[in-house]
């Protein structure tokens, strides 16, 4: 699975959520709103995801960027993924999510709904994969950036145990109303 997929199936889903263009500033980098809240979601779902299954979500490496971790194919076809007239990025063009991913991802979405760009890149910035990277950051060496997601497999699961409870209970929520 690639992270071009799990993108476009999350704006499908909310496209409001991730389709503001505005421009902001924000630790002295210009980024665009939706852009940022977009691989925000992206990064949360995957270490959740790996943290709850023991496997990542998608394929895509995870750059270790000031604002939080970033997928840069996704990063740089942002506006073509929101655009509903893209031809590249129809969603028939993509391998289908299972329902295991599906409902992960339709629980994230909940979970983070409330949560501003702001709060997003605090929660990536407590991700020990992206602490490490930037640490460990040449400037210039943009693989020096490249977060270790599976190194930390376990820790996802101890250090966002709470979190993973609360998509647990969404999860269980809507299975009981159906």
């Amino acid at each position: 699975m690639n992270a071009i997929t799990v993108a476009s199936f999350l704006i499908k889903e909310n496209k409001n959520r991730f389709n503001s263009k505005t421009p902001l500033e924000f630790n002295g980098v210009n980024v665009t709103e939706g852009n940022l809240i977009l691989n925000k979601h992206l990064h949360l779902a995957q270490i959740l995801f790996l943290g709850k299954y023991g496997m990542e979500l998608f394929e895509d490496n995870l750059f270790a960027y000031i604002n939080g971790a970033v997928v840069n194919t996704v990063r740089l076809n942002y506006l073509s993924l929101i655009d509903d007239n893209s031809l590249i990025f129809n969603q028939d063009n993509f391998e289908r999510l299972n329902e295991t991913q599906e409902k992960f991802l339709k629980n994230i979405l909940i979970f983070l709904s409330g949560a501003s760009f702001e709060e997003l890149s605090d929660l990536s910035h407590v991700d020990p994969a992206w602490i490490e990277a930037r640490k460990n950051y040449i400037k210039g060496d943009h693989s020096s950036q490249i977060m270790d997601i599976k190194k930390y497999k376990d820790e996802y699961k101890i250090n966002f145990k709470d979190a993973l409870e609360v998509i647990e209970n969404i999860e269980n929520y809507i299975d009981s109303e159906k």
